[in-house]
């Protein structure tokens, strides 16, 4: 996962769990809480051992020259 992807499904996660307080009530709000938490946990793991292109973070990352 690159790094745009990442910051694009934390962004639609953090919207949805912000959204689960007026959407849901009592126990579904509870379990729907815990588990964006938990893909969120998961999305922050994967891009914890990536590197911004997407590549493992055992390799060596080398920022592409944008230069025109």
């Amino acid at each position: 996962m690159n790094t745009k992807a990442n910051y694009s499904l934390s962004g639609i996660l953090a919207l949805l769990q912000g959204s689960n307080l007026s959407l849901w009530s009592g126990r579904i709000q509870v379990i729907v809480g815990v588990a964006l938490a938990c893909v969120q946990a998961v999305v922050a793991a994967k891009a914890h051992w990536s590197n911004p292109d997407g590549s493992p973070v055992e390799l060596p990352y080398y920022k592409p020259d944008d230069k025109f």
